[in-house]
């Protein structure tokens, strides 16, 4: 999971806490009030930011034994606050005062920020343990793994010998796994034969559109390996040129081309929270569906990883392509004719996570909001009995 999602926000930045190493999984936390009530010395969420980014905090400054007074609980929340603006970039309007953490208030505000933290580049490249699997492990296994069985040919035997032509391989190489290996491999040994077991909603809500995204990177695919062979000088037969691409494109032009069709990874990775909740949902309500998945995943991986696990593999591979750009316009000599269309690929993937990322915000947003309508109940019973109250929006 590389950033925070499912049906109870809360829970789910716990979770996150645990995964990054800032709170001991032995600790129960059975209510949104005992987390707030956590959080209310800073303490915590400086070692999360430190965490992220070494040092962003300085140790001196944390007060570690603040004992609930509100100057020293509140110079530590100060301190985070601080580091999320100039180390995070956000913004004083994404964030809480001080006093609404220490007085727990407006709580949700607290949630998005940790919401938004998950979502910034050093988190992502934590690439944090899921409940279940690491799913970088699954991404370096499927897609970034050497196919020894690959049908020789003009790339299979092209052996790089430059850092530019490195990069360059493993973007194609890895293209190539992702739509040999793991889209095809997903809807042929789960979306086809899941159709004739679940319900269509079912089906609906656990693929999503991947459908899209699988006719997306087939043409993409085509694309790129034109324009990876057409740069290294490599002879490729007619036939084999994509249809939807001039001759004489760059590598950059693929990406641009095709930024537009990326936006589908937005309601793909938006839904992921809830097509994971439904595939344990129905392996625990429905035996055959259960059976069925498990013969499915026993077909491919040996039941290595499930179904869920797999389905996260889109969205590791649309966040990895700026970094793959990246190394590549670094080994790119600054007047290299397709330096420039690179730097534009690279800020047009950048557009693409950003667009990706804000729809997955604006989700959390909106169970965030149901959560607290149906958690204000328990939350005023708690505030008769105690000091403090939690106040939402």
């Amino acid at each position: 999971m590389h950033a925070l999602e499912g049906n109870e926000l809360w829970k789910e930045c716990i979770r996150w806490l645990m995964d990054m190493g800032v709170l001991d999984h032995r600790i129960a936390l059975n209510s949104m009030l005992e987390f707030a009530t956590m959080l209310r010395d800073g303490v915590l969420l400086c070692r999360l930011l430190n965490e992220l980014a070494p040092n962003c905090v300085e140790e001196k400054e944390i007060q570690r034994r603040p004992h609930m007074s509100e100057f020293t609980c509140h110079k530590n929340i100060c301190l985070f606050l601080g580091a999320c603006r100039t180390v995070f970039n956000l913004k004083q309007e994404q964030m809480f005062e001080a006093w609404e953490l220490f007085r727990l208030q407006d709580f949700a505000k607290v949630l998005s920020v940790l919401s938004m933290l998950s979502y910034s580049e050093p988190a992502l490249a934590k690439d944090v343990k899921n409940e279940d699997e690491e799913p970088q492990f699954i991404y370096d296994h499927i897609v970034c793994r050497k196919d020894s069985q690959r049908k020789h040919d003009v790339w299979s035997s092209f052996s790089p010998s430059t850092k530019r032509e490195h990069c360059m391989k493993e973007l194609l190489d890895t293209e190539q796994n992702y739509v040999e290996k793991a889209l095809n491999m997903i809807i042929n040994k789960f979306y086809e034969p899941l159709q004739k077991v679940i319900r269509e909603t079912d089906h609906k809500l656990i693929f999503m559109n991947i459908m899209t995204l699988w006719n997306l990177h087939h043409s993409f695919y085509s694309d790129l390996r034109h324009a990876v062979l057409k740069t290294l000088g490599l002879n490729q037969p007619v036939e084999g040129r994509p249809n939807s691409l001039s001759l004489g494109r760059t590598i950059g032009d693929v990406f641009v081309q095709h930024k537009e069709k990326f936006i589908a990874y937005g309601p793909y990775c938006m839904g992921l929270g809830d097509s994971r909740a439904r595939i344990i949902e129905l392996e625990k309500g429905d035996a055959n569906v259960k059976a069925k998945i498990y013969e499915c995943t026993a077909s491919v991986n040996d039941n290595q990883f499930k179904l869920q696990d797999l389905l996260c593999l889109p969205m590791q591979r649309v966040l990895k392509y700026h970094i793959l750009l990246s190394e590549m316009i670094k080994s790119t000599a600054i007047d290299a004719p397709d330096r420039k269309s690179l730097e534009m690929a690279k800020e047009a993937m950048d557009d693409v996570n950003s667009y990706v990322n804000e729809m997955k915000r604006d989700n959390e947003t909106k169970q965030l909001i149901s959560e607290v309508q149906s958690s204000i109940t328990e939350l005023t019973m708690v505030g008769a009995t105690s000091c403090f109250s939690l106040v939402f929006l």
